[in-house]
């Protein structure tokens, strides 16, 4: 198990990245609430300074999920230095 752990982390890091693309595409079609809503609300509206600053906060909350992550696999994956 030791040795399957970075494999198992990294693939978790890349479902991770996927899930905030999905959820925010999920919004978008579907929703009536959240940021891909928004997303989607303000585009049709015309207001793309409001729109594209919806864009880069979810960016931003991607980023420090990725970074989060990758405090926690090299807390957990110590042991490799």
């Amino acid at each position: 198990m030791p040795s399957a752990l970075p494999e198992i982390l990294s693939g978790i890091r890349t479902a991770l990245a996927f899930a905030f693309v999905l959820l925010v595409a999920s919004e978008l079609i579907a929703a009536r609430a959240g940021l891909g809503y928004m997303i989607g609300w303000l585009g049709d509206g015309g207001v793309y300074d409001a729109m594209f600053a919806v864009v880069l906060t979810v960016s931003l909350l991607g980023f420090a999920a990725d970074r989060a992550f990758l405090l926690l696999i090299r807390w957990a994956l110590r042991w490799r230095a």
